[in-house]
């Protein structure tokens, strides 16, 4: 792993903070710091910290939430030399980077990711952000953490929903890493996956840190995943998957979704139905939270993140109006879309 991964159990990474001797800002999410509590007893007395419970899950990513972290620090002395620690899911790490990126102007922070998805993705690249009333992490900075601390120990205590969010996440990396499709392909432990998709992210955040270039790839089935999240209230992850399967579908591309299928199959990925099954699929609701993305260009055009005849992703420029014909054609499509 790389210098700014370190593979740890929970006794390891509560020694090396009760060790630390700057002041530290632990930002945790309140069903962690719950399921944790007696584990975390002792680094929740430590001396020159100071705790604060965000709200669970997406409930951490809004101004109120921001706002409060801020005000609670400051009343209670901080400095430039103050140190952040985040404990949590990706959403959580989005909230408490962003306090680390605005406080003071910016502090040092680390990260400890306590879910899959996390793991794998959310907790890597400094991207950190809330949601504002028009979508999904729409305020917010890069910020780069000095150290993330993986843990496995965390996993135990997942949901089945957490854990499906989670291999949903993966299941972006096998269309982007030969060897991470290979080793989801042969079935390999979840633990060696999480090693692979966090490697292959890291490396590329380092050659393109500000997301200007090929670390867009990254966002292969978010600019749909994140309407669909953001319009059905479901976890990102399996927001992901219905964001790939949405893409593969405008692009006519049937082997790409039964490709899909494969890996969560072989992910273990099993009775999701599409969010729209006991709802309405509203395509016009679902064009406007993506116009509003931040991989809009303008009012006429998106960068799409697709994969081409080649098997290659790549970035596209596609016009809002051929998008949203193409869906109207297929909603049939969508309609009887399934994974299983």
């Amino acid at each position: 792993m790389s210098k700014w991964i370190r593979k740890s159990n929970i006794d390891e990474i509560a020694k090396s903070l009760m060790e630390d001797e700057r002041q530290l800002l632990v930002c945790i999410d309140a069903q962690v710091e719950r399921l944790y509590a007696s584990e975390l007893a002792d680094l929740k007395g430590r001396h020159n910290l100071l705790w604060f419970s965000f709200g669970q899950g997406e409930n951490a990513k809004n101004f109120a939430e921001w706002e409060r972290a801020l005000e609670f620090f400051i009343d209670r002395g901080v400095s430039r030399k103050s140190h952040l620690i985040a404990i949590g899911g990706g959403a959580l790490s989005d909230a408490a980077g962003f306090v680390a990126a605005t406080l003071l102007r910016g502090i040092t922070w680390s990260i400890v990711p306590t879910t899959i998805l996390s793991q794998v993705d959310a907790s890597i690249g400094g991207k950190v952000a809330i949601n504002a009333k028009h979508g999904k992490n729409l305020v917010g900075s890069f910020h780069q953490p000095n150290e993330i601390f993986v843990c496995e120990d965390f996993l135990s205590s997942l949901s089945k929903e957490e854990i499906i969010s989670g291999k949903g996440e993966i299941a972006k990396y096998a269309f982007l890493d030969l060897k991470i499709a290979q080793a989801i392909e042969a079935q390999e432990s979840l633990s060696h996956i999480i090693d692979l998709c966090a490697v292959y992210k890291l490396e590329l955040v380092k050659r393109d840190f500000k997301e200007s270039g090929e670390r867009k790839i990254l966002n292969l089935g978010h600019t749909f995943g994140h309407a669909v999240e953001w319009s059905y209230s479901i976890p990102h992850g399996e927001a992901v998957i219905w964001g790939l399967a949405l893409i593969f579908i405008l692009d006519d591309q049937s082997q790409q979704l039964e490709k899909l299928k494969k890996v969560l199959e072989n992910l273990q990925v099993r009775d999701i139905k599409t969010p729209w099954n006991k709802s309405s699929w509203d395509l016009d609701r679902m064009i406007a939270i993506v116009k509003k993305d931040k991989k809009s260009i303008d009012s006429e055009s998106v960068e799409l993140i697709v994969v081409n005849s080649q098997d290659q992703v790549v970035i596209e420029e596609r016009k809002w109006s051929n998008i949203s014909n193409a869906l109207t054609r297929k909603q049939g499509d969508i309609h009887a879309l399934s994974l299983n």
